[in-house]
């Protein structure tokens, strides 16, 4: 008997989570798919209105942030990518992605001649 109820809890609740998902994916006209060949691709201007539409409609995506924060510094935006890393730290990336942003950002100052921080970065 208890099976049976855990099978109807477990249908009841699956479908909800689905439509979760489904709704998320629908905020975006784009898909992080589109987003990565654009970026592989070095498209970088195109690349740019995709990860935004994407982090608009999953902001927690610290790799997203740190691409879309690349595409700007190779377009010469220095001020977007260094509030696009800032916001890739913010959502606290694993070790290894954390320090490619920080020593990325500390290049974004150094281009910029912004000495003062490039040692916060």
């Amino acid at each position: 008997m208890k099976n049976i109820y855990l099978t109807l809890l477990f249908l009841l609740i699956l479908p909800s989570s689905v439509t979760a998902k489904e709704n998320l994916k629908s905020k975006s006209k784009f898909t992080v798919r589109q987003a990565e060949s654009l970026f592989t691709a070095q498209q970088w201007k195109s690349a740019i209105p995709v990860y935004e539409s994407v982090l608009k409609a999953g902001p927690k995506n610290a790799l997203g942030w740190n691409r879309l924060r690349y595409c700007y510094h190779n377009i010469s935006e220095y001020d977007r990518a260094i509030f696009n890393y800032n916001k890739a730290l913010l959502y606290e990336p694993a070790a290894p992605l954390a320090t490619i942003i920080q020593s990325r950002l500390a290049r974004v100052y150094s281009v910029k001649k912004d000495n003062k921080n490039i040692c916060k970065s």
